[in-house]
């Protein structure tokens, strides 16, 4: 199902997801329709967390939010808002709104494979081979907010302990131990500060990790990134950190499309499926030695401390941030 020819200045409207992550993995596909339609006039309908990732974004001229409200009547609420003729509809969703609409083309997502990449599958849509890999426009007003944060001469690890559900999220003392262990001397960040990140709601969750952090002479004491409203600005902090660990999330999603080496600690989602994408990029599951295709849904509670230090350190050694130690164990580097 190729692209269709548009004529110039053609209305597309691109239907994503409300999950932050989910709409982090469509951005390739969103900068793909803008390389390929540089005149087009875009309409991104998107969560309203994730809408701010959309304001640099090429060819974008609006961007709605979609807030979820009782009854379903949102959607009611966006059709009265999009009902126009368009050229091109993209919906992600599946929704019933991108058949009611009027336009002269569609493409819409109809089913799921959880065995297969969402960015494969996304990809699939439009015939994009290879897939687009989802992509950050982060402007120079959220680099600079980013510098009022962090520091910008900081050397850094990330960590985010936390997650949208409660099974998706390694327990916190687990935190604390892995990053007291990787910050020791000699360890992999043993030179490097501690940045940990979390939404708003992940207040105390945040600040039991990094109360119980070990001090270091020499180093800066740990930092807190909450409840950042604009995630360019969270990219934009995240884009100059050495390394990031933390759960499948947004976050995680974010930390990977914003180049920084990314681990992500899987349990119950599949990792075959929602995997952090990019060239340096690791997912670690509860049994720690990773090769089938498709793994099974684990307890992220089965995943040791020990599991995670060392995948973290063979990690490092295959990007160059640290002397090559063997685990013994081979993870699944992307």
């Amino acid at each position: 199902m190729r692209l269709p020819y548009l004529r110039s200045r053609a209305r597309i409207l691109f239907l994503t997801n409300t999950r932050i992550g989910d709409v982090v993995l469509s951005t390739g596909l969103l900068g793909l329709l803008a390389d390929t339609f540089p005149t087009a006039r875009i309409t991104v309908v998107a969560g309203h967390l994730a809408c701010s990732l959309f304001e640099g974004a090429p060819c974008v001229e609006r961007v709605v939010p979609l807030r979820k409200q009782r009854y379903n009547r949102h959607w009611l609420d966006l059709y009265l808002r999009l009902i126009r003729s368009w050229d091109l509809v993209i919906d992600l969703r599946g929704s019933a709104l991108a058949w009611m609409v009027p336009t002269r083309h569609r493409r819409i997502m109809s089913s799921s494979d959880p065995g297969q990449s969402r960015v494969v599958e996304l990809a699939h849509l439009l015939d994009a081979n290879p897939p687009p890999p989802p992509r950050l426009w982060i402007q120079e007003r959220d680099r600079q907010a980013a510098a009022h944060l962090v520091p910008p001469d900081t050397e850094f690890l990330a960590v985010a302990p936390g997650a949208s559900s409660p099974e998706k999220r390694w327990p916190p003392d687990r935190f604390t131990a892995m990053i007291n262990r990787l910050t020791e001397s000699r360890a992999v960040g043993s030179a490097l500060a501690v940045v940990l990140f979390g939404a708003a709601d992940e207040r105390s969750l945040v600040e039991s990790v990094r109360g119980r952090l070990r001090e270091r002479p020499g180093v800066a004491p740990p930092l807190a990134v909450l409840g950042e409203a604009r995630l360019p600005t969270v990219a934009a902090i995240l884009e100059r950190a050495r390394l990031y660990i933390g759960n499948d999330s947004g976050l995680m999603h974010l930390a990977a499309a914003s180049g920084a080496p990314t681990v992500g600690l899987f349990g119950p989602t599949p990792p075959a499926r929602y995997r952090p994408w990019g060239e340096r990029t690791l997912f670690v599951q509860s049994d720690g030695c990773l090769g089938a295709p498709y793994q099974a849904p684990r307890p992220i509670a089965d995943l040791t401390v020990e599991q995670v230090v060392a995948a973290v350190t063979r990690f490092a050694s295959e990007i160059g941030l640290a002397p090559r130690v063997d685990s013994g164990c081979h993870e699944d580097v992307h």
